[in-house]
C-alpha cells in the first residue's frame, strides 16, 4: 500500500466504444456551462445519470480494470474543461 493520495488510481484502455464515447460527447455539448462560483480555470457542467446510461458503462469499465475496492460510480457527474492550453492545474486531490 502506498501512502499518496492518488495511489490505486489506474488507466483503462479502450474501456468505452466510439459509440458511447461519441453519445458522452454529445452530452457534454447539451449540457449548460455552470455559473462560476469561485475563481477556477475550469468550466463546470452538471449531469444526474438518472437513466443510467453513463453510471453502467462506468461500472463495467471498474469491473474490467479488477477495482475490486470500488464499489460502482456515482449518478452526480461534474465534467471540467480547462478551457485555456497551457492553463493552471491548481494542486488537488480527486
Amino acid at each position: 500500500e502506498v501512502p499518496h493520495p492518488g495511489a490505486g488510481t489506474c488507466t483503462v484502455d479502450d474501456a468505452f466504444s466510439e459509440e458511447f464515447l461519441r453519445a458522452l460527447e454529445g452530452l457534454y455539448k447539451s449540457l449548460p456551462v455552470a455559473p462560476m462560483d469561485k475563481a477556477s480555470p475550469t468550466t463546470r457542467r452538471y449531469y444526474c445519470d438518472v437513466p443510467g446510461w453513463v453510471t453502467s458503462e462506468l461500472d463495467r469499465a471498474i469491473a474490467v480494470a479488477g477495482m475490486s475496492d470500488a464499489q460502482r460510480s456515482v449518478a452526480l457527474m461534474r465534467f471540467l474543461a480547462y478551457e485555456e492550453p497551457g492553463g493552471p492545474l491548481p494542486t488537488h486531490v480527486d
